[in-house]
């Protein structure tokens, strides 16, 4: 899941239900509900460029 990489996300142990992590879903929201969801994306973006460069070039 996208926020597992955002440093700020809800610990999720094991067993545990990872609804917590779902970014959420601005669809029939206004532009609030979008900016929020953005935002979600947004923290966790430099987590994955880390995950992956650690990945690629250890």
């Amino acid at each position: 899941m996208l926020r597992r990489f955002d440093p700020a996300a809800p610990v999720v142990g094991p067993g545990e239900p990872e609804h917590v992590l779902d970014i959420d879903d601005p669809w029939y929201g206004g532009m609030q509900d979008f900016e929020d969801c953005l935002t979600q994306i947004e923290a966790a973006t430099a987590g994955v460029v880390a995950h992956l460069r650690a990945t690629l070039h250890p």
